[in-house]
């Protein structure tokens, strides 16, 4: 069953959706996985999620990661931060970076998933994780939740 969609909107002048509910996801105790496909990321934005996303892993939850590398935005350290969660929590964290083969090609999702037992949230739209994208950009993006439901048993 689909949940009603929500339109997140991010007005200029500070208002911060993006990030807020992003944290706000990432503490749901019912939180088992949160995967993440974003095509630009840098670690002044990256960086407001990491001590949520270190917790998912502590608690025995998986973050997997997919950015888009070698694009001119994206920094090394955000990169590094993958790969140092994968080191630190084995089978509980992946990272990919993805680095196009040709210079006017670009990855370029914007993609951010959420499992729980009885529930997976989506959020896509337009924003990084840059600190632009979280906190002072307009954005837009859209999220929407797929319950759970019990199998039907036949007769």
């Amino acid at each position: 069953m689909i949940g009603k969609p929500t339109l997140i909107q991010q007005a200029n002048y500070g208002d911060e959706i993006p990030q807020k509910r992003l944290l706000l996801l990432l503490a749901d105790s019912a939180l088992e996985r949160a995967r993440f496909a974003v095509s630009y990321v840098r670690w002044e934005g990256l960086g407001l999620l990491s001590a949520s996303i270190e917790a998912l892993v502590k608690r025995g939850g998986r973050f997997e990661s997919i950015y888009g590398a070698g694009n001119g935005v994206t920094t090394p350290d955000a990169l590094y931060y993958g790969i140092l969660l994968r080191e630190l929590y084995p089978g509980q964290s992946y990272a990919a970076f993805v680095e196009d083969e040709y210079a006017n090609a670009t990855f370029h999702p914007k993609y951010y998933e959420f499992h729980s037992k009885s529930e997976i949230r989506v959020i896509v739209g337009s924003f990084n994780l840059t600190g632009g994208g979280l906190q002072r950009n307009s954005e837009a993006s859209l999220e929407v939740g797929f319950h759970e439901e019990a199998p039907k048993r036949k007769p």
